[in-house]
């Protein structure tokens, strides 16, 4: 372990000296990243780029030589592709909807309007018909999925070992998760901002690509969406106005190293044909364990001993933790804006009730297990974010969604 450690400093320390040679050779412009050769990042590239946690545009990388890289375009693929789910939209902004989230429930007399609705339909299509569409938007399509459900396998062998890109090596084998995407996407489409939870290598293979990209502690200024919503994960505001925006052009033969949590949004003026490589980060794998550790509440308790109980066990998670209980307070309602309060506000804040020493003292002990997961978080924002998620699942789990959001902009 000792040796391992050490040669990651060592490749960590190279990575940093060739950034500082690069930015002395090349004239910077503004809010650009590092360009770097793969073959300079030592015998673990992914996890030298990882502690370094910086986006970077990577070029001489393994996947150069995949057969895709030569053979992929519009005219192949139609031979070859066979049967796709396609999304197809009038919009050119993609923006993913998740159809199992509770807040899609509050489309009713009590929050008319709240959340959106789908904004694109899904259909199946065969691969001649999929990629003629492609080039004739609109309407506009985008095809995208793990590549063993999305493409046939002669199309699979032109993938090559994608395990190069795959991050913590060291890992334990039932603890690596690895998923590789086809992306086919129609000119003027552009990807709605949002972050992703894994380490990510992106690489065009028929037309460019061009990213805004924004660091964790960007998202104070973003205003995300509730992780109860449709749109999780992605943000309300204006990435490309902010000071911080960095710019990427991606051609194909270059790979985009795009760090966990790492706001983004993608466009693309042409037609364009891509893969990219998810793989596990730390922070999702502390943060699984910690919203899958036990809750101290009971289901028989009434719905004023949950609300008390709420706000005590809240309390107890946020003591020893940098960020304020008022700060998560702040965010939580910002993601939740757009969901007015009602009348049952002002009742559900209203309920009191007397907890036991011993009550009071198992919600201390509960939230010091968890606590104790996010000090693990090392970056602020990803913390804060997690922070924000967490609370808003905790709440919805205890009280039932018609509840959890007055509570959320209100009660706590």
């Amino acid at each position: 372990a000792a040796a391992a450690a050490a040669a990651l400093a060592v490749a960590l320390a190279l990575y940093l000296a060739f950034v500082g040679q690069q930015q002395q050779r090349q004239p910077q412009q503004p809010q650009s990243v590092a360009v770097l050769d793969w073959r300079e990042l030592g015998e673990h590239p992914m996890e030298t780029l990882v502690a370094a946690g910086q986006p970077a545009v990577l070029v001489h990388t393994p996947a150069e030589a995949w057969p895709l890289m030569q053979k992929w375009n519009p005219t192949y693929l139609q031979q070859k592709l066979q049967i796709v789910l396609a999304k197809r939209s009038k919009s050119s902004t993609f923006q993913y909807y998740n159809e199992n989230k509770p807040t899609e429930d509050l489309n009713t007399t009590e929050y008319p309007g709240a959340v959106p609705l789908k904004t694109y339909e899904e259909i199946m299509m065969n691969g001649e018909n999929a990629l003629k569409a492609l080039l004739e938007p609109p309407p506009f399509y985008y095809i995208s999925g793990p590549v063993q459900q999305q493409l046939s396998e002669p199309l699979l062998r032109d993938v090559g070992d994608a395990t190069v890109f795959l991050y913590n090596f060291s890992r334990p084998r039932d603890r690596v998760a690895m998923q590789i995407n086809a992306w086919f996407v129609s000119g003027g489409v552009d990807a709605a901002a949002h972050y992703d939870t894994t380490q990510n290598i992106y690489l065009p293979v028929f037309g460019s690509k061009d990213f805004v990209l924004l660091p964790p502690r960007a998202f104070a200024d973003l205003r995300l969406y509730s992780s109860l919503h449709p749109y999780y994960r992605h943000v309300q505001g204006n990435m490309s106005a902010h000071p911080e925006a960095k710019r990427v052009h991606l051609e194909p033969g270059q790979a985009l190293f795009l760090p966990a949590f790492w706001f983004h949004h993608v466009s693309q003026q042409e037609t364009s044909i891509s893969i990219n490589i998810w793989s596990r980060s730390d922070e999702f794998d502390v943060m699984e364990e910690a919203f899958s550790l036990p809750l101290p509440f009971e289901a028989q308790w009434p719905h004023f001993k949950m609300v008390v109980g709420l706000r005590v066990y809240l309390r107890a998670v946020f003591h020893d933790l940098p960020l304020a209980l008022e700060s998560a307070v702040r965010e939580v309602q910002q993601r939740l804006h757009s969901l007015t309060t009602s009348s049952v506000s002002s009742a559900l804040c209203s309920l009191d009730a007397t907890l036991s020493e011993a009550e009071v003292a198992k919600f201390s002990q509960y939230a010091a297990k968890v606590t104790a997961l996010f000090q693990q978080l090392n970056d602020p924002g990803v913390q804060a974010m997690y922070l924000g998620n967490y609370v808003e699942t905790l709440v919805y789990s205890v009280l039932g969604i018609e509840l959890a959001v007055p509570f959320l902009l209100t009660c706590w």
